[in-house]
């Protein structure tokens, strides 16, 4: 059983490494807004309540972004955290969730089969959050100077994350993420699973924040 969520979609980021005056959420792939792909993935999903999108400019939406009473666009701040704390207090302000999640605007990739079991398991586990990830298969290198290689990591213990990351917000305390870079999470209840999108329908690992 899937639990109903809320969705914060940060897309305030002007894609500066992106080398376009367009930011890249806002970049079309077959004739289609970058945004729109996670947005209508969401929406399909009838457990998704809410839609929060962060934006630089409340003036500069696309006319042409997916519509919906769910969905609400407010203003975002000067960094992706600061985007994300500003959803955050818009959610209380409004409606209580207990299920947030949250996904990067700029990435269209994902596949409903993964979403529909990342969501399933979440709500079936005992976790505080789980995060989409990978085990890390690259050769990775360690360098103080960015210049010299120091060493070879270990890479068995590696994963790489990416988004979306769905909390339960009765267990977990977000804060800034500006300060903190994530969120801070009670003792007692402290894991966070990964969501190895290679098995799907398993927990891979745990990690402690």
């Amino acid at each position: 059983m899937i639990e109903p969520f809320a969705v914060i979609l940060p897309s305030a980021g002007q894609s500066e490494r992106f080398g376009s005056d367009i930011p890249k959420q806002y970049c079309k792939i077959d004739n289609k807004l970058v945004i729109n792909y996670s947005l209508d993935l969401f929406l399909n999903f009838e457990e998704c309540k809410k839609i929060i999108i962060a934006v630089s400019d409340l003036d500069q939406i696309p006319s042409d972004i997916s519509k919906d009473k769910r969905i609400e666009i407010i203003l975002g701040g000067k960094s992706r955290g600061q985007s994300v704390l500003n959803c955050f207090n818009h959610l209380s302000q409004s409606q209580s969730y207990i299920n947030v999640l949250i996904h990067d605007a700029a990435r269209p990739c994902l596949h409903p089969k993964e979403v529909k079991n990342f969501l399933k398991l979440f709500c079936t586990s005992d976790c505080a959050g789980m995060i989409f990830s990978h085990p890390c298969t690259d050769t990775l290198k360690s360098s103080v100077d960015g210049k010299i290689i120091n060493a070879t990591v270990e890479r068995s213990s590696m994963w790489q994350v990416q988004t979306p990351v769905e909390s339960n917000i009765s267990r977990v305390c977000f804060v800034s993420e500006c300060c903190t870079a994530s969120c801070v999470v009670e003792p007692s209840i402290s894991r966070v699973c990964f969501f190895c999108r290679a098995l799907h329908s398993q927990l891979h690992s745990r990690a402690k924040h």
